[in-house]
């Protein structure tokens, strides 16, 4: 399996951003315990945990989830991005097997701005690599 989804580079601060990128419709992302590989079915698999783990003990690297909330209903959507370091720290302090938005935003989370062009969302990542460096 590959390490992570996709990788940015920002020359601004000359930093690498590993991500893995989770969307759902639902209140929450379920996750497997990394420790015991228990399912398949929940939607942040344990080898993407441990890939951006492995990423984060580099220098000049921060590896972390974007992760994205769609609430159909209402035509919105909003995206988070938590370090892997603050992932960990949440889910091991946690008895439950999902996280939510507040879970997210109270462990370190940073909301990505973002804006509708018609259909589609364009996301802030410049901003967001900003306030990741600063």
């Amino acid at each position: 399996p590959n390490p992570c989804g996709y990788v940015l580079w920002d020359s601004k601060h000359r930093i690498l951003v590993p991500v893995e990128l989770k969307t759902t419709k639902y209140k929450s992302m379920s996750y497997e315990d990394i420790d015991n590989n228990e399912g398949q079915s929940k939607m942040i698999h344990a080898h993407q945990i441990v890939g951006l783990q492995k990423f984060s003990k580099y220098d000049y690297v921060i590896a972390g989830f974007l992760f994205n909330f769609r609430d159909e209903k209402n035509d919105m959507e909003r995206t988070y991005f938590q370090r892997i370091e603050d992932f960990i720290s949440m889910t091991s302090k946690s008895d439950k097997k999902s996280c939510n938005e507040l879970d997210i935003l109270s462990n370190g989370g940073i909301k990505v701005i973002g804006s509708k062009k018609k259909v589609h969302y364009k996301w802030n990542i410049e901003e967001l690599l900003d306030r990741l460096c600063c």
